[in-house]
């Protein structure tokens, strides 16, 4: 009797803890170093984005498993179904054909629904070619950016930027991007201001660059979620949505993430 209790206790032990279990989901991550918002460290996602993100799923009783991967092959796990989403990504019209976006991100300038809002920055050497000190200032004209403009792989300002007819270079990370830039004296980068702003403290560039005051555009950048694996039912993903703009419009918990950054 004693034996068949003590199963019976086991039994239900298992059941309840299963009943509990938090469902996980899927995020791939991008490896480039994309700071605050994400990058990659002792290979762990780390960042403001993923900050946001783990505390509104954490919220809803969703257990987040971020992984990161190249920016490209992230972006075909999500259109293959192979992760859940996307951590995180600005709105495409190409993207939006695998990507499942919160209303309104094709139109919004600033989403309510966004993760965060990014802003991206011209940077260009402080010297050229012949030693001399440089003197560009963009002002706005996207024409004016000094080629070849070095963006990181894939990044969806690529596209903003060869609509206007300027030459890009993809490079594969943005540090890559940094070094030609002051190697070669000529051309441009394009990246977030708050990368730009570190990679300036850093000795390797410092006193190297020049990153220009009049930002280039932002954009609002969202977690995202795969139609082909739709593990989430629509009012599942609205509802994510709803918790990560909580949870960024909170200012104490806000406060506390940027502490790390």
């Amino acid at each position: 009797m004693l034996r068949i209790k003590t199963m019976m206790a086991l039994l239900f032990l298992l059941i309840t803890s299963s009943s509990i279990a938090q469902p996980k989901i899927t995020i791939c991550t991008d490896t480039n170093f994309w700071y605050p918002f994400t990058y990659v460290k002792n290979q762990e996602a780390m960042g403001l984005h993923i900050d946001i993100i783990s505390t509104a799923l954490r919220n809803l009783g969703f257990e987040p498993n971020f992984t990161p991967y190249p920016w490209k092959e992230c972006l075909e796990h999500a259109k293959d179904g192979l992760v859940d989403a996307v951590a995180t990504a600005s709105y495409q019209d190409e993207r939006a054909l695998y990507l499942n976006y919160p209303e309104g991100a094709a139109v919004d300038n600033k989403s309510p629904w966004r993760v965060t809002q990014v802003g991206y920055v011209v940077v260009t050497p402080a010297l050229n070619k012949k030693g001399e000190k440089n003197t560009y200032q963009f002002e706005g004209n996207f024409k004016s950016i000094p080629e070849p403009v070095r963006v990181p792989l894939h990044y969806s300002v690529i596209r903003d930027l060869e609509k206007e007819g300027l030459t890009v270079k993809e490079g594969k990370s943005s540090i890559e991007n940094f070094k030609k830039l002051i190697q070669e004296r000529t051309g441009s980068v394009v990246d977030v201001e708050e990368a730009a702003k570190l990679f300036e403290t850093q000795p390797a560039f410092a006193e190297k660059l020049v990153i220009q005051k009049k930002p280039l555009n932002n954009k609002s950048y969202f977690l995202v979620f795969s139609k082909k694996k739709r593990s989430l039912k629509p009012e599942e993903e609205q509802k994510i949505w709803k918790e990560i703009a909580k949870v960024r419009n909170n200012p104490t918990l806000m406060a506390e993430f940027l502490k790390k950054y």
